[in-house]
This record gives structure tokens, C-alpha cells and sequence, in this order.
């Protein structure tokens, strides 16, 4: 074997940006650390059940505990819980040398023994992994040795290493933790081999992750963590100002202040604050399979895009924390640096369109065949960015004769998975480095975008050129594929995009080397330190 293969994986990232921390305010308070090495953060929501093998825990926690073999990096694959690995010419074998002297948190030692457990605990469950690729190319998987580990796969397919990396469900779990010797139904315990150790979760209320002293890393200079439950808002805040939280981060639009709150932070002399480069997209999606919905016709989504300013959104409702997003991907996403029509403001064409498309004025808002051209957009209200920019939408989809009927859920992925008659979802893309590729294949996933994509034009075509690509090994090649995908729902509006986003941190001016993975999903609190 050689690894010529991963050479391509390689080139694949060369081209991403880095993620690089941009300082917005340095902070001016003491620098001086505290005595005691234990820093507080909060976040919205409860941790969940962190079994990295399932999907109801928090991602920042299961990065934080559980490792996989691969790290996904901005130059490419790294070593984690694998030192290394070839890749057979075809690029459908890898052997796998593992890390030796490794020992899960409970003292279980790790090897290519269990890695294959690990591996058939998340196989024997594979109906819920359909969303990612690799699952559904595994044809076999064996045990070589002690430290070595071979997976087969049944086609060759680039982004297996990406999809290695992820932060879930390749991770290891301790064999003890499982139960009956499977992970499906839940796990005994959290013993991963991470520089975190979960020591204690009080479920709506707090969690205590401690740093693991035998970390092969090193072990972590903050020596305790606690997660607070906190309300997105003024609590949050209040708690910041007394010193009762020493971190907070916005993640995948999980922001625990508006706008307003943060650039009142953002002045302050008490915190520092660091920003990554732009990771995702927040966007809206729409709903082409619901027949009874206006949105069903091509010229309304359109009408929907013209009508919204997204500079106005990223200055005016973000507050400059966003920038204006013209495309569902950014250029420097993987094969998403191709031309597109640029859609700017333009009110008077989202009225020709709907004019065009037969609904007709008559009063305040517009009807078609004694149906009034009406849409519900649904977002997360656990997410304090969202509510303003969806009034928003609503404000400007009002002066083109469009009623829109804003409402909070819980989670706006649970309507998308389980509710067939949803109009419009303000979500946002996975990110690095799930994109392009995962997903280009959740358009045809029933967990992810199935339920909004079955009424595309030429949907099956489509489908062909993402499961093209995946397996393309030449470079040209797979760009075409791309190119045709993501040209088909740039015109059919299926995602409007709002603005591209990045992960915002707070912190105390005495904490140094704060910084970002190369996904959203993953805070490296590991490698922060205390400035001297």
C-alpha cells in the first residue's frame, strides 16, 4: 500500500481558510491568573446524554471527551488516536497504526480490540449514521494486531478520513461502558481517552469535566470546567458582570446575548474578545415538496431573496459580528469557488416575479386563485440571533405583498426531520468540514434534508452528481460534478442565504492561546493557558 490517496485529502483542505483568532477587544482588566485553575462557561441548553456514538449530546462536550483517529485540520488529516495510516492505490483499504500506551478514563487500555468494538456498536446502529457517507461504504473492518487496525470499504470515496474525523460517531468509547455490548441503547458511563473527564452531571442545571492527567497530549493547564445551564438574555449577562462565568462562546448560532449585548461586552476592559474566520452559513430553507405552499413555485423563493438586504442583516441586526452571504456556501468552501448569479436587493424584481407568477395585489397582501400568498417561517428560539432577523424577513416580505407568520420551536432540525408541511426553517449550513460534501448527500438523507429537497427539478440528477463526486478521484472531474449541484439549487433558491457567521469568544484578559478547531462543533479549551 502507499498513500498517494491521502495526498488528495491533503489538497482538498489546502485550499480552506484557517482559522485564525481575530482579536475585537483585548480587554484591559488585571492579567494576573487566579489561584484557582477552574474557569465557568454557559451555555442555553441542557448537556444531553454525550454517547458519541448516538446524537442527543452536546458536540463541544463529546470533542471534549472522546477522540477519533484522524483530527481534521486546515492543512489535512492529522494524527490523533491513529499515528498513522496507508491507504491502498484504489483508495478503498486503510490499516490504521494506533497510538500506543493509550488508556481510556476508566483505565481500559486502548487498541485495535477496541476500535472494532467501537466500530460494530456504531454499524449495528448504522440506520441513524445514513446521513454521513462512509457508513454506507464500510464492506469490512478486522483487527491486524494489537496497535493495527484495516477498514475496507466497497468504492473508493475522498472524504473517508474527513468523515473519520468528525465529532461524531467515530469516537471511542470505553468497552465497559458499553451495555450488552452495544452503545445504542445508552452507555454505563462516559470513558473516552480526551484530555476531558465528565465528572459530574446534574441534568438542567451544571456539568464538571475535569483535565486528564494522562492525556498523551499533556495534561490541560485549566484543571476544572464547569458548564452552566443558563437563559439566552439578561440572566446570562447578569451572571458574566458579577464574575460568576469566566467563558462564553457562540456556536452554530447558539448565542447567548443579542447584538446589543454584545457590543456592550465588546467595550468593555474587563474581557477579551476573539473571533474565528467565517464558519457557516445562516440561511433559510426551503420546503420544495410542500404542494399546498406558495413556496412550491420557483419565481416566490426568488421573490423571498431579492426582498431581504443581507448587508442590512450582518451590519444593522448583527451588529458587524456576520457578513453578508450571496451564496449557500462561501468561496472558500471545497469546490464552492465557482460563478453564481449574485442576487442583490432589488424590491422591484421580487414584485415583477410574483406579478409574473400570477399573484395579484388587492390590498395589502397579494392572492392567487382566492388564496392568499401567505408562508410560516419557523427558527430555534433558543438561539437569541435569530428572532430579529426573522421579524426582518417578515417586515420586507410585507412590502412585496407577502404574509409571513413568524414562530419559535424548540428545535427547527426536529421540523425539518418530522413535520412534511413545514414552509420556511432559518438554520444554518454544518460548516467545515462537513461541506461540500455531507451536506450535498443529506439532499437525499430522510435525517437531514430529504423532506425539503423531493421537489426539486431534476432531483434525481442531481443526486447523480453528488454520489459522482464523492467517489471521483479526479480533481477536474469532481469539480463539474459540484459545479452542476450547486448551480441547480443556487436557481432553484432551495437555500436562501443571510450571512455567514463565526464563533465569538469571551473570556478574562488573563487567558492566552484561545483559539478554534477546524470545525464549529469543537472548542479546544485544552489549549488554553493562563498568560504569564
Amino acid at each position: 500500500m502507499r498513500k498517494s490517496f491521502i495526498y488528495t485529502v491533503v489538497l482538498l483542505f489546502s485550499g480552506l481558510f484557517v482559522f485564525g483568532c481575530v482579536r475585537q477587544s483585548e480587554g484591559k482588566g488585571s492579567i494576573n491568573p487566579p489561584v484557582k485553575k477552574e474557569l465557568v462557561y454557559a451555555a442555553p441548553t441542557e448537556l444531553g446524554d454525550i454517547n458519541v456514538h448516538l446524537y442527543a449530546g452536546e458536540m463541544i462536550a463529546q470533542d471534549m471527551v472522546f477522540e477519533p483517529l484522524i483530527d481534521n485540520t486546515p492543512e489535512g488529516p492529522a494524527p490523533a488516536m491513529a499515528e498513522s495510516w496507508e491507504i491502498s492505490p484504489d483508495g478503498t483499504e486503510f490499516v490504521f497504526h494506533l497510538r500506543k500506551g493509550v488508556a481510556f478514563h476508566d483505565g481500559e487500555p486502548f487498541n485495535a480490540v477496541a476500535v472494532k468494538l467501537n466500530f460494530d456498536a456504531i454499524m449495528n446502529n448504522i440506520d441513524w449514521h445514513t446521513w454521513l457517507g462512509l457508513p454506507n461504504k464500510i464492506k469490512s473492518y478486522e483487527v491486524l494486531d494489537e496497535y493495527t487496525f484495516k477498514l475496507v470499504l466497497t468504492e473508493p470515496f475522498y472524504p473517508a478520513l474527513i468523515e473519520l474525523g468528525l465529532t461524531r460517531p467515530f469516537r471511542f468509547i470505553s468497552p465497559k461502558c458499553f451495555i450488552d455490548g452495544e452503545t445504542k441503547n445508552g452507555v454505563s458511563g462516559h470513558a473516552g481517552t480526551g484530555p476531558w473527564i465528565l465528572q459530574e452531571h446534574i441534568p438542567n442545571d451544571y456539568a464538571v469535566f475535569v483535565a486528564n492527567p494522562q492525556y498523551y497530549k499533556g495534561k490541560p493547564e485549566i484543571e476544572k470546567l464547569t458548564r452552566r445551564v443558563l437563559p439566552i438574555g439578561a440572566t446570562t449577562l447578569l451572571a458574566l458582570e458579577k464574575g460568576e462565568l469566566d467563558l462564553l462562546f457562540t456556536n452554530w448560532g447558539a448565542d447567548m446575548f443579542d447584538a446589543d449585548a454584545m457590543g456592550q461586552i465588546m467595550k468593555s476592559d474587563n474581557y477579551q474578545v476573539v473571533r474565528s474566520d467565517p464558519v457557516a452559513t445562516k440561511m433559510l430553507i426551503v420546503n420544495t415538496n410542500n404542494a399546498a405552499s406558495p413556496l412550491k413555485d420557483i419565481p416566490v423563493r426568488l421573490a423571498i431573496w431579492y426582498a431581504l438586504d443581507r448587508k442590512q442583516i450582518a451590519q444593522d441586526i448583527s451588529r458587524g459580528m456576520d457578513l453578508p452571504a450571496d451564496t449557500y456556501f462561501s468561496s472558500n468552501i471545497p469546490y464552492a469557488d465557482i460563478p453564481l448569479e449574485i442576487r442583490q436587493t432589488n424590491i422591484e424584481k421580487a414584485h415583477q416575479l410574483l406579478d409574473d407568477a400570477g399573484w395579484i395585489q388587492n390590498g395589502e397582501y397579494r392572492s392567487k386563485n382566492g388564496k392568499l400568498l401567505e408562508i410560516t417561517l419557523n427558527y430555534t428560539v433558543t438561539k437569541a440571533g435569530e428572532k430579529p432577523v426573522c421579524e426582518y424577513i417578515q417586515s420586507q416580505c410585507k412590502k412585496i405583498g407577502m404574509k409571513v407568520n413568524v414562530e419559535g420551536v424548540e428545535q427547527v432540525l426536529r421540523v425539518l426531520r418530522f413535520t412534511p408541511e413545514f414552509e420556511l426553517l432559518y438554520d444554518y449550513s454544518q460548516g467545515l468540514p462537513y461541506d461540500p460534501h455531507n451536506s450535498l448527500l443529506g439532499l437525499n438523507a430522510e435525517d437531514t434534508y430529504l423532506g425539503a429537497t423531493k421537489g426539486l427539478e431534476h432531483f434525481d440528477e442531481i443526486m447523480r452528481h453528488v454520489n459522482a463526486a464523492v467517489v471521483e478521484f479526479d480533481e477536474a472531474k469532481r469539480q463539474e460534478y459540484y459545479t452542476y449541484v450547486l448551480s441547480e439549487i443556487h436557481r432553484q433558491a432551495l437555500f436562501i442565504p443571510l450571512t455567514y457567521e463565526s464563533i465569538t469568544f469571551i473570556a478574562p484578559p488573563y487567558l492566552d492561546n484561545i483559539g478554534f478547531n477546524q470545525t464549529m462543533w469543537e472548542i479546544p479549551f485544552e489549549r488554553i493557558t493562563y498568560r504569564r
